[in-house]
């Protein structure tokens, strides 16, 4: 008879207890807070139910999700900034809900099941992955690091975070196996998740440098080369479609949130954010966005620092800076709070902490952070 191991119940356990921790603030906004409406693409279901259930089942498709939706039910009209793997599985988890008849719902439905599926075996992976360098406290100190991090609630929404992350994690464990080409494959889908995978090749190169003395092989070379593979597709996609094949990266710029097309440099943003403080008054929810955004630049550089001094792993660190930076190279720390959830050397970095004051200063934060952050997001808020 199948047996599940006491771990896995644990780690199940765990999932579903902050799963069911993230209906409290959804349920106390859909009480308290009306929702911002006025934003196209801020809820898809919104005119069609209740405002009772839309508050607590139907905004986990709040504002991305919305495209994801879309593109899988559809296919691309003006969404390339949105990588295909995602939607794509999407799709392929609503055939398996063909009992549902309304076709909005079930590609809802798909959606969530894809991401939290996702996130539960992402905290299995991620465990089997910190267990081969720290000691098991450190392993459980990092899962729930990740699952009280002020934006963990995306991990349960239809957006990529999780699958993207479940794809990292998995590259590496496949990597410190030396399962090289699976590694690199697992990148390539990573890379069609989300932009940032193209991080994985300096990462997982630097893994590979390291694990064989320093030496290089055209073996090596070649797994290294399937991990641009099928972002190029995708580029070649983009080429016929819109007659660019960068448009889904130009294509940012087009949300209105201040993304350039060219590289800005860091010192830059940090001025530019100093004069938002300044013009902006503090009573304006702009001002407390940028406020977050701000401080979750200082906050992940922080963490990936402290991770390098308690002895992370070097190619996940490198991994992690590049995830990082490439977003803050488009003028702006928008969506910083949520993209900084991938970064799971911040985590390991957090479990470290051994201040007791400290490390209950940061929970602390963390889950009013979470709190008040899900209660937007699910509001029609954007956060991240």
């Amino acid at each position: 008879m199948f047996k599940i191991s006491s771990s896995t119940r644990k780690y199940v356990l765990l999932f579903a207890l902050w799963r069911i921790m993230l209906l409290i603030p959804v349920v106390v906004g859909g009480l308290l807070l009306l929702y911002r409406s006025g934003y196209r693409y801020t809820n898809i279901l919104m005119q069609q139910n209740p405002a009772f259930l839309q508050g607590i089942f139907y905004a986990w498709a709040n504002f991305d999700g919305v495209h994801y939706i879309e593109i899988a039910r559809n296919g691309y009209t003006d969404q390339a900034r949105f990588l295909p793997l995602f939607p794509l599985l999407i799709r392929v988890v609503s055939y398996g809900l063909f009992f549902v008849r309304e076709e909005l719902l079930r590609f809802y439905l798909a959606g969530l099941l894809l991401s939290n599926t996702c996130t539960v075996a992402l905290v299995w992976f991620l465990y089997k992955l910190i267990s081969l360098d720290f000691k098991r406290s450190i392993v459980h100190k990092t899962l729930l690091f990740l699952l009280l991090f002020p934006t963990s609630f995306f991990l349960g929404a239809v957006y990529a975070e999780s699958l993207f992350l479940l794809l990292a994690v998995g590259s590496f464990i496949c990597a410190r196996k030396q399962q090289w080409l699976l590694s690199c494959l697992l990148a390539a889908f990573a890379c069609t998740t989300r932009i940032v995978g193209i991080a994985l090749i300096p990462a997982l190169a630097f893994e590979m440098y390291q694990q064989h003395t320093l030496k290089f092989t055209w073996k090596h070379v070649a797994s290294l080369a399937v991990i641009p593979s099928l972002l190029i597709v995708y580029a070649l996609f983009n080429l016929y479609k819109w007659h660019d094949a960068l448009y889904f990266i130009t294509a940012h710029t087009e949300l209105a949130n201040g993304r350039s097309a060219n590289i800005v440099l860091i010192p830059q943003t940090l001025v530019r954010y100093i004069k938002i403080f300044i013009a902006v008054p503090f009573t304006q929810y702009e001002w407390w966005i940028a406020s977050l955004e701000f401080s979750m630049f200082f906050y992940a550089t922080w963490g990936l620092w402290f991770a390098w001094k308690k002895h992370v792993r070097m190619s996940y660190i490198i991994f992690s800076i590049g995830a990082f930076l490439i977003p803050t190279f488009s003028g702006t720390f928008t969506g910083l709070p949520r993209y900084a959830l991938v970064l799971f050397p911040l985590f390991i970095a957090l479990a470290h902490i051994e201040n007791k004051v400290v490390k209950t200063i940061i929970i602390t934060a963390h889950i009013l952070l979470l709190f008040i952050l899900t209660i937007l997001f699910s509001r029609g808020y954007y956060v991240g």
